[in-house]
């Protein structure tokens, strides 16, 4: 019974989520739809609880957890490699590396997909591949904040431009009262609410609310899963068919 009560719950949810009007919702808006969820309004409205730089400082920790959580934006990165030059420093709003490839010159596929590998899998299997040849790199490797080519790029092919880095990024902060969430994407608009609940989450931690932290927990964790499916499957059905190659 208790199954068949939470699976209603998160369909009459999913169906909230589907059918809400599509307006974004700026910091400052967010700031007060916390204020009424945790009711610090009305005649505590001129001394707050929680001051508007506390959660100003909450929208932006929440709004990054859930684009972490759902891999909601992506990002590009094209870089110039240096001859002989073996890593390069990654964005600083990198997340997740999605995909990575490197131009080559006079092909017809322009830039080609580099296979990633680990710093581990190369000294086990090449050795002395740091001193190795220089070259047309065919892998990559991560190294906390900077990405490794191998082979390390020759004259010939370092390009301008020639490494580009298709990545899952962090949002940027909200730094005016009139910015949206997630970059300012449209497309993630139905979803803005999520980052009331979040926040309003951690202001309940605050009061040791456990009971109410724990029934905004649970709608929070419903939407954010509809997020990552909407996310999920999002990319257009034709992308799924193969294409045959010559």
């Amino acid at each position: 019974m208790k199954k068949i009560v939470k699976l209603g719950v998160i369909l009459l949810l999913g169906l909230i989520a589907l059918e809400m009007p599509v307006f974004a919702l700026t910091r400052v808006e967010i700031k007060a739809e916390v204020r009424y969820c945790v009711r610090d309004t009305t005649s505590t409205v001129n001394n707050p609880r929680w001051s508007d730089d506390c959660l100003n400082n909450r929208v932006n920790i929440v709004q990054k957890e859930i684009a972490l959580i759902t891999n909601a934006l992506k990002g590009r990165c094209l870089i110039t490699p240096i001859a002989e030059t073996q890593e390069y420093r990654m964005p600083n709003d990198l997340a997740t590396i999605d995909r990575v490839s490197f131009f080559v010159s006079g092909s017809t596929t322009a830039y080609k997909k580099l296979e990633s590998v680990s710093m581990y899998a190369l000294d086990r299997d090449i050795a002395n591949w740091e001193n190795m040849g220089s070259g047309l790199p065919r892998q990559y490797y991560e190294r906390r904040n900077y990405i490794g080519l191998y082979p390390k790029p020759s004259s010939t092919y370092a390009t301008s431009q020639a490494l580009k880095i298709d990545y899952y990024k962090k949002p940027d902060d909200l730094i005016l009262d009139t910015s949206e969430p997630w970059d300012g994407d449209y497309s993630l608009r139905a979803y803005h609410n999520l980052i009331v609940l979040g926040v309003s989450i951690l202001c309940k931690k605050d009061e040791g609310n456990i009971t109410e932290m724990q029934s905004l927990q649970s709608e929070y964790n419903v939407m954010l899963n509809l997020m990552k499916q909407y996310i999920a499957t999002k990319p257009d059905e034709q992308q799924k068919i193969k294409i045959p190659t010559k």
